[in-house]
């Protein structure tokens, strides 16, 4: 680690301060970090700084056709995302599953694109067998589910995505005692 560049910006009222740092054309390409504080900052320590780590590229030379000057690519078209794509996650209220105890099960889908995906399913035990109701999300994604686990036993749902794709997600580990909310 060595300091490369460093620059002191006059906090405008309202604690904004803009400004800009010229790097040298000799600096070699890599990734650099980027650090950003204030005094009162420094006195609460690092942890309170603004970091951020940016990516220099080598400079187009100055005898090459471009003068200098580096082309900049098209952007390429948005391509769709793939349905299947989803992350599925099972919050059991009360925090765990716990033997022989009826669980109210949360989830929620989340598409790759960040959004609520639509989907419906069926909590299966270790053997595949079905357990419990059918369940499908409700309002961006989100939904609850209900069945009671069983001691010594793994489960997981079998989820049918929109595009009617199938997969399969873990729900978490049965607890063999504890406290249960519904």
């Amino acid at each position: 680690r060595q300091l490369v560049a460093r620059r002191t910006l006059r906090v405008e009222p309202g604690g904004l301060a803009n400004g800009d740092i010229e790097l040298d054309d000799s600096l070699r390409a890599g990734t650099y970090l980027l650090r950003a504080y204030t005094n009162w900052m420094r006195n609460q320590g690092p942890s309170f700084f603004y970091q951020r780590q940016l990516q220099v590229w080598p400079a187009a030379p100055k005898d090459s056709d471009a003068g200098g000057t580096a082309a900049t690519p098209a952007r390429p078209a948005a391509q769709k995302v793939v349905a299947s794509k989803v992350d599925v996650q099972f919050f059991p209220e009360g925090g765990s599953l716990v033997a022989e105890l009826p669980a109210v099960v949360g989830f929620k889908a989340q598409a790759a694109t960040g959004r609520g995906a639509t989907i419906s399913g069926q909590v299966l035990d270790a053997q595949n067998k079905p357990v419990g109701a059918a369940f499908k999300s409700q309002h961006l994604g989100m939904g609850r589910l209900s069945f009671t686990p069983a001691a010594g036993q793994r489960y997981h749902a079998r989820v049918t995505l929109a595009d009617g794709t199938n997969a399969d997600y873990p729900l978490p580990a049965v607890q063999p005692s504890g406290y249960s909310l519904h």
